[in-house]
């Protein structure tokens, strides 16, 4: 697995450029990497420090379904068997009545109505940060008040509720991420720059790319770590470190298709005009401009997380208590079993060597830890883990990240 690195954000999330190197990982937090810079896609009056992060393509994973594979009920699409010469057109057309433009006390961004009867529009957390109330202006033009009704800023998900009678609200469809591969058409549609019904196509570059995902708050290093002053410190001389805080490892549909200042929380959508992801974030490589590598959460982990926001259930993050360094082989070797952790409690060992979660592939830490972290304390997983050549079922209660 290629590294992973920490990076400045751009649009809602936008501040100060700052670049550090991250030298290992456990469960709870990301892995070693080379430099690149990233950017969220929302718009942005007041810059604020956040940081994100890419790593390559990642091999068939899920862990288990509460860690957000299949989530989304596979059905066809509105223009499913639907023969053009202009597919994004076409996409444009079924799906631009269901993408809305946010404002915010943040600034300005998109979203996504997932629910009509309910109300429920979902959009990233950054997009909404802070505010309880948004104002929510549909395709026709209607203008209604939503309110913000919660979200995951690990995620970077939230949900806003509008009053259902405000207007005809067109719900999308959503398709999970078992939908999608890489090559296929991708169409984004959103409001940048405060241009309502923008489209841009492109296509799905690569799938279950792990990046450093949410919002992280204030950054107090531990003793030694840089001078103190956010994430502009090099972390070359700290390996094996297994407390480094927010963001953490979140699985992304990476794209080509355009994606700039604003679009954060629009869609992502499939040739069948399906939602599949949504774009959250791009890497600009310094330029402060789109260089055609964007991001966008999978309408899984999307919609998990808009569930647990309504059903008013935890959004704690699980946690098993691990350090492994990533040497980009996908090998995850324990290093470090923390004392009185789910990991020691469960057993696991140091030179222990995982090789699955709930039964599915696991390449790498980055990937086993975004996957636990769609888990919550309380949930049980099981680790499938080769301890000198024996190949052991482990059972894990998880803890609480913190």
């Amino acid at each position: 697995m290629a590294a992973l690195a920490v990076v400045a954000a751009l649009g809602l999330l936008a501040g100060a450029f700052a670049v550090g190197v991250l030298v290992a990982s456990d469960d709870s937090g990301p892995g070693p990497a080379p430099t690149l810079v990233s950017a969220s896609s929302g718009s942005d009056p007041e810059p604020g420090d956040s940081p994100a992060a890419q790593s390559a393509p990642v091999a068939e994973s899920a862990g288990g379904q509460a860690a957000g594979s299949n989530l989304v009920p596979t059905e066809p699409g509105p223009l499913a068997g639907f023969e053009t010469d202009e597919p994004v057109v076409a996409v444009a057309r079924v799906l631009t009545p269901s993408v809305v433009v946010i404002i915010s006390g943040e600034g300005q961004g998109s979203g996504v109505v997932w629910d009509a009867d309910e109300g429920y529009v979902v959009t990233n957390q950054h997009v909404v940060n802070g505010s309880e109330t948004v104002e929510v202006i549909f395709s026709d033009g209607t203008r209604a008040s939503g309110e913000v009704l919660g979200g995951s800023p690990h995620h970077d998900v939230a949900v806003v509720r509008v009053n259902p009678d405000s207007t005809d609200m067109v719900p999308a469809v959503f398709a999970g991420q078992s939908t999608v591969e890489v090559g296929q058409l991708a169409v984004a549609v959103g409001a940048p720059f405060g241009m309502p019904e923008s489209v841009t196509a492109g296509v799905v570059s690569a799938v279950r790319v792990v990046a450093a995902g949410g919002i992280p708050g204030p950054f107090d290093p531990p003793d030694g770590f840089g001078d103190g002053d956010g994430f502009d410190f090099d972390f070359e001389d700290f390996p094996d470190r297994s407390d480094f805080p927010e963001p953490i490892p979140v699985r992304m549909i990476q794209t080509d298709a355009p994606i700039n200042t604003g679009s954060s929380g629009g869609a992502l959508a499939d040739r069948q005009g399906r939602v599949v992801g949504m774009n959250t974030m791009i890497q600009t490589g310094g330029l402060n401009a789109n260089v055609g590598v964007g991001f966008a959460l999978p309408s899984d982990t999307v919609l998990l997380i808009a569930q647990r926001v309504v059903d008013g259930e935890s959004l704690e993050l699980g946690f098993i208590g691990i350090t492994s360094s990533d040497d980009g082989s996908g090998e995850i070797l324990v290093s470090d079993v923390a004392e009185g952790s789910p990991a020691d409690e469960a057993g696991l060992l140091t030179g222990d060597v995982i090789t699955a979660l709930d039964g599915e592939p696991m390449n790498g830490i980055l990937e086993l830890s975004a996957a636990v972290k769609l888990h919550r304390p309380g949930d049980r997983v099981e680790l499938t883990v080769d301890r000198d050549g024996e190949i052991l079922v482990i059972g894990i209660e998880l803890g609480t990240y913190e």
